[in-house]
């Protein structure tokens, strides 16, 4: 063993590591084979008992770690991505079989169906509103206080983020309605 050459003590420790590893592993996996079911027991014993630690410090790597895997994730979905696409819809194919996705995806249904009663309730709102406007209260136009061709008007228009409420609705003929939404109106 005694090597001068600083590169072949280098090899020698190598090869010998190697050989060493290999018989290592090799009686580690003998021992795994032999008292296979002792260690089951004794790991899940030790899970049992270290539960609030392990989740503490798993919960903690994750913290740490959380940049480092979303960057592995990203650059390994972007080089995979026929891969990735074609083993997500096969998932999701056998996931929506399971009572738990059947479950899920009723549960997507009355998303979407809440989410479109949501809309119903704005555009009843306003119709609700409009008609309060123009055939209860009988509102003449707020310019000319003419009762013809009455129209309603957001004063802060929807697309700038108002509302229907009544506060935010008045009454206009169509000619003064035409002027105010091209910015001409006439008082």
């Amino acid at each position: 063993m005694p090597y001068k050459d600083p590169q072949k003590k280098k090899e020698y420790d190598h090869q010998r590591h190697l050989a060493l590893r290999e018989s290592i592993h090799e009686q580690k996996h003998e021992y795994y084979l032999a008292h296979e079911e002792r260690i089951k027991q004794n790991s899940a014993l030790w899970r049992q008992c270290h539960k609030q630690d392990s989740a503490a410090y798993f919960h903690q790597y994750f913290i740490d770690h959380r940049q480092e895997k979303m960057e592995r994730n990203r650059v390994y979905f972007a080089n995979h991505k026929g891969r990735m696409r074609q083993y997500y819809r096969e998932y999701m194919r056998q996931w929506r079989k399971t009572p738990l996705g059947i479950i899920a995806v009723a549960r997507e249904h009355l998303r979407s169906y809440i989410k479109q009663l949501g809309e119903w309730d704005k555009y009843l709102e306003y119709h609700r509103n409009r008609y309060y406007l123009l055939y209860v209260l009988k509102n003449p136009c707020r310019v000319c206080s003419t009762m013809e061709n009455r129209e309603s008007h957001h004063i802060i228009p929807r697309s700038e983020g108002g509302s229907d409420r009544l506060s935010n609705l008045e009454i206009l003929c169509f000619e003064h309605h035409r002027a105010s939404a091209t910015g001409v109106h006439s008082d």
